[in-house]
């Protein structure tokens, strides 16, 4: 009888073994598979997220290709479940203007050309400029070498005439431009275009000051050349705030694209007189 019980005794724990092995088995598989269609579904939600990323990121270079320097918007779609958190999103913020905080700004000019929009539409879509901000100053120091003297920097002033000139049946586009000395700061409203010309708003020929233009022109995009490759312009900016400002030397786009748990950050900045780059930097979360 004992070497029955000791065949049965084995039989039993040899099925308790292979039972083991088969629920190890059975598991891990389980949860291989698990891992596996969470891996799938989190690459589908990133796919998914980067799309909207790029789609938030165009929409912006698409507008700022078609509206005007000092621009900003931000953009928000989204597609959701009634009565569930959205789960497919796309973001976008352009910003352009200076930040209250910003006082100086150095601007290379490296021997190029850079601008600056001395105007900004509004959150309701509407142009504001100089002339509509009291308290805003503007000056220019054409920086060179220490001990460079002469003329260090070219300036210039184009905007659209403000009223119909006399005896025409459109507004006009314009243009003034003057040279200004090396590192000696200078009043942007000061600055005279010395050649004569006749005002096309009063049809006065004179000297046409900085200041006169701005106040006869709307949409001012200032224009600054540089004579060599050490150039710099120094733009101090006083009376700035948060309802009071211009547009910034750069601007950036801030694109967001979400889809369940996965979020995709898109980030460009750029000069105004730079074309947008479409290798941007990318953040995922």
């Amino acid at each position: 009888m004992q070497p029955k019980n000791l065949h049965q005794g084995s039989v039993i724990a040899l099925t308790v073994l292979f039972m083991s092995f088969l629920l190890i088995g059975l598991v891990g598989a389980a949860y291989m598979l698990s891992s596996q269609l969470r891996i799938t579904s989190l690459g589908g939600d990133y796919l998914q997220a980067t799309y909207n990323a790029e789609s938030a990121l165009e929409l912006s270079l698409y507008q700022l290709k078609h509206r005007r320097e000092g621009f900003e918007a931000t953009t928000s779609l989204s597609d959701s479940t009634p009565g569930k958190s959205p789960k497919n999103t796309i973001d976008a913020e352009i910003q352009y203007r200076l930040t209250p905080a910003t006082k100086t700004i150095d601007i290379p000019l490296d021997a190029g050309s850079k601008k600056l929009a001395l105007y900004f539409e509004d959150s309701r879509g509407e142009l504001q400029n100089l002339r509509t901000m009291p308290g805003l100053s503007i000056s220019l120091t054409a920086k060179g070498t220490a001990n460079k003297t002469g003329k260090c920097a070219e300036v210039n002033l184009v905007g659209v005439t403000k009223e119909i000139p006399p005896g025409r049946t459109n507004k006009e586009f314009e243009s003034i431009s003057s040279e200004i000395a090396c590192n000696v700061p200078t009043k942007l409203a000061n600055i005279i275009d010395e050649n004569p010309r006749t005002y096309t708003v009063s049809s006065t020929t004179a000297t046409y000051p900085f200041g006169q233009f701005i106040q006869d022109h709307d949409s001012i995009l200032l224009l600054m050349n540089g004579s060599s490759n050490d150039n710099h312009i120094a733009l101090e900016v006083q009376g700035v705030n948060s309802t009071n400002t211009i547009a910034s030397p750069s601007r950036s786009v801030i694109a967001t694209g979400s889809y369940g748990s996965v979020v995709i950050r898109k980030f460009i900045e750029l000069s105004q007189d730079q074309l947008p780059d479409l290798f941007s930097r990318v953040l995922v979360q």
